[in-house]
């Protein structure tokens, strides 16, 4: 209920200076938001909604969804500019076309921005953790001597989350689809909650990876998967399970940090880690 009233006020504050003529408009903000830099980047990377809070001294002031048609193309997006002092806009989008099995960041008890945060979602499994979906956020921070009407204000949606796949290669030794006893992965070495500025907090999550029944060129693969940041002299480990059968782990010294894309390849008993599609990181004796 609180949620609902809290979009009812943003939906009435975003809204009633579009409705009239823009001439009109005597304290309104332009928002800009972009992806890479650029407009056509955010309709090409994301495309989807935002969720937008406006925070005045870090409490929240206002809440709602920016359907994406309003700021396709590079439309601004005008708020009516009914704050003093110090604001700061969080705004974050996931990308159009990806699941997504995190939490969406709920408002803090106290309405401040830095009680918001992001957690990883429990499954089934052994009650390990399931992967959180592609998440951008975007900040920014001005003074209400700073804002004019005639500039339009970026902001800059980042990412957020780590991504991780796996493959396995010779496909024929270790895998056949319909097996009971196929082959699937924990990724160890993120946590299960980070507040909006990135800041690891809570427990270790696990990630569960299950490897898809497609196979293509001899190769089959895990659908993608998102990862918290790791904490502090926190590295990524993988355990491998065919079945219930525990099979050994990979240790690495490899950090889940936003906007990595790791990649882990499995040949025989050589397992080859990558980041960002450079090689970090090879060992053998997984037998799986």
């Amino acid at each position: 209920m609180k949620q609902f009233i809290l979009i009812l006020v943003l939906a009435v504050t975003f809204t009633s200076c579009i409705k009239d003529e823009v001439n009109d408009c005597t304290g309104y903000l332009r928002l800009s938001f972009l992806y890479d830099g650029t407009a056509e980047g955010y309709d090409e990377r994301i495309g989807n909604d935002i969720h937008l809070r406006i925070y005045r001294n870090n409490i929240l002031h206002s809440a709602g969804i920016i359907p994406y048609e309003r700021i396709a193309g590079g439309q601004e997006y005008l708020v009516r500019k009914e704050v003093t002092g110090e604001i700061d806009i969080v705004a974050w989008a996931i990308p159009s076309g990806e699941d997504w099995v995190g939490e969406i960041p709920t408002i803090a008890e106290d309405y401040s921005k830095t009680g918001e945060l992001l957690q990883m979602q429990p499954r089934s499994r052994s009650l390990s953790y399931h992967s959180i979906g592609l998440l951008y956020l975007g900040t920014m921070t001005h003074d209400e001597t700073n804002l004019t009407e005639e500039t339009a204000y970026p902001v800059l949606m980042n990412d957020c989350v780590a991504q991780f796949t796996a493959a396995i290669h010779h496909v024929p030794d270790h895998y056949i689809p319909g097996q009971e006893k196929n082959i699937w992965l924990t990724v160890h070495g993120t946590k299960s909650a980070m507040d909006i500025d990135f800041t690891p907090l809570g427990e270790d999550a696990i990630v569960y990876a299950a490897f898809t029944e497609k196979e293509e060129d001899g190769v089959i693969r895990t659908t993608r998967q998102g990862l918290l940041p790791s904490a502090e002299d926190q590295y990524l480990a993988v355990d491998i399970y065919r079945g219930d059968e525990y099979q050994g782990r990979i240790e690495t010294d490899i950090q889940a940090r936003p906007g990595d894309f790791i990649h882990l390849d499995i040949y025989r008993d050589r397992v080859t880690i990558y980041v960002n599609d450079w090689r970090v990181f090879e060992t053998s004796g997984a037998d799986i």
